[in-house]
């Protein structure tokens, strides 16, 4: 066997899972250090082809079938599954406004930990890089922390301006949010303030013209149940009247 079969036989073992680099090393006479670079090498390429399984590893119902012809009725029924479930996110994320393939990232830290799988091969099958994976990880761990810090900065400015509009918020915050090497645009500052019930509620004004809720004298209505059917059958008319300096004029 040559070296780049016996190198890639290497990476295949490592990405099944159940192993390390050093144990590779020890099994195979290299250093952990070059197997690592190896894997690495192997995830950007990967990474750099655009690589993207859109084929789920399913798990078998049952025995695994040992003719051929079974397993190529079983590849296509798997098959035939993951194009049901891509087109199940496709309408979920059609009519709710979703985009469940952005939380790639938390699917294979949930297999990871449920199964023990490698998070090379899951990231491999996910069509990401450990890189990419380590890096949303990241940043949704540090999600809540910046929401918080913006949140109190907020507090501030409502103690001093109770009815301070949210695009004056994003304004007098986005100093704050700068230094503090904060990236958050005008969208996602609203998307934080609904979240934490932070939108000041529109007062709607409406000028009241008539007031019934008085003590004196109220005139029935005397045309309630009359239609009219011709002309001349019913007259409405109404008082105006200005208010001037020393009275009113009607």
């Amino acid at each position: 066997m040559d070296k780049q079969k016996h190198k890639q036989k290497i990476i295949a073992e490592y990405l099944l899972g159940g192993t390390s680099t050093r144990k590779l090393a020890i099994k195979y006479g290299y250093g952990h250090v070059t197997i690592s670079r190896w894997v690495m090498a192997h995830e950007r390429y990967v990474d750099k082809k655009g690589l993207r399984f859109s084929k789920a590893v399913m798990e078998p119902d049952g025995p695994l079938p040992t003719d051929i012809h079974e397993l190529q009725e079983a590849l296509r029924i798997s098959r035939l599954k993951v194009e049901l479930l891509e087109a199940m996110i496709d309408i979920s994320d059609e009519q709710f406004g979703t985009d469940i393939r952005k939380s790639w990232h938390q699917a294979v830290m949930r297999v990871e930990q449920s199964s023990g799988v490698s998070l090379s091969l899951l990231c491999l099958l996910s069509g990401h890089s450990r890189q990419a994976y380590y890096k949303r990880r990241f940043q949704a761990e540090r999600k809540p922390i910046k929401e918080e810090v913006i949140v109190q900065q907020v507090l501030k400015h409502r103690q001093l301006q109770p009815r301070m509009g949210g695009r004056k918020l994003y304004l007098s915050t986005k100093g704050f949010i700068r230094q503090h090497d904060m990236k958050l645009g005008r969208d996602a500052f609203f998307r934080v303030l609904g979240k934490y019930n932070l939108l000041n509620k529109r007062r709607r004004h409406k000028v009241r013209t008539t007031n019934a809720d008085h003590w004196m004298k109220k005139h029935p209505n005397l045309i309630k149940d009359k239609v009219p059917v011709a002309s001349d059958q019913l007259w409405v008319s109404d008082i105006t009247y200005l208010e001037l300096t020393h009275g009113h004029a009607f």
